[in-house]
């Protein structure tokens, strides 16, 4: 590599990878001082390369990088910090894991710097790999990921005529960003009936630490009606599905 080429250390998670050519790999990367960023790894398939192994998919690793000159940034050393290892033998782990990288993946744009977000994902990856409860990591990481990126649902007042929303039964409308009282909920045509404990869960996640949510076991049936309500609000966002919701409900059975 050439000396004038500047240099740059920095932390990241591994989302995605795919195969480049004979030997080579492209990444994407969400960094701890850079944000989201694309890496080719030239040679990373070679089984001599010293990259062999450290560019694992939600692995954290530290890279050295060759500053950007078009549309990738070029990894010449990768050293895994936390590999994760046991998130791979399970199956469901894995599915929660891959959900959370499509998402963080798709709610950041390129070198935007988010440090916020590069330690809830740090954190959402570790519980995922240890907790018994990943399901509870998953809907933590999703509304806590809205919030560091500038899009989270509005909860306590209705977002249409802005009246306070009491403990009831109401409406969700993904389109028009959260809650919508009973009055209004009835004329948007997307809006989906919200219960009055899907709520109350949902308010309690966006305001409680992890730490005091990762003993809390949610009934099945209500956190798949929390899930339901924070995809459709994410697809609508992204103005797509979300292609890792349908192995996650493969693999898991609901």
């Amino acid at each position: 590599m050439s000396l004038d080429v500047r240099l740059v250390k920095t932390d990241g998670i591994i989302l995605r990878r795919s195969d480049c050519g004979e030997a080579d790999r492209i990444l994407v990367v969400f960094t701890q001082n850079r944000g989201k960023i694309r890496d080719l790894a030239k040679g990373a398939r070679k089984l001599g390369s010293k990259k062999v192994g450290h560019l694992e998919p939600f692995a954290s690793s530290r890279l050295m990088l060759a500053e950007k000159t078009s549309d990738f940034w070029m990894i010449s050393q990768a050293e895994t910090t936390n590999p994760r290892g046991d998130m791979r033998t399970s199956l469901v782990r894995i599915a929660y894991a891959s959900l959370v990288s499509e998402i963080a993946d798709r709610i950041t744009t390129e070198d935007g710097p988010n440090p916020n977000l590069y330690a809830l994902l740090e954190e959402t990856m570790d519980n995922i790999e240890s907790d018994p409860n990943p399901e509870m990591a998953l809907l933590v990481f999703v509304v806590r990921a809205l919030k560091a990126s500038g899009f989270d649902p509005q909860l306590k007042n209705c977002v249409k005529c802005g009246a306070e929303i009491h403990p009831d039964d109401h409406f969700f409308s993904p389109a028009g960003g959260g809650v919508a009282c009973k009055s209004c909920g009835v004329h948007d045509q997307y809006a989906r009936a919200i219960k009055m404990e899907t709520l109350k869960y949902l308010r309690h996640i966006q305001r409680t630490p992890f730490s005091r949510l990762k003993n809390i076991t949610v009934p099945l049936q209500l956190a798949v009606s929390i899930e339901g309500h924070l995809f459709a609000f994410l697809e609508n966002l992204f103005e797509g599905h979300l292609r890792s919701v349908s192995f996650l409900k493969d693999v898991r059975g609901y």
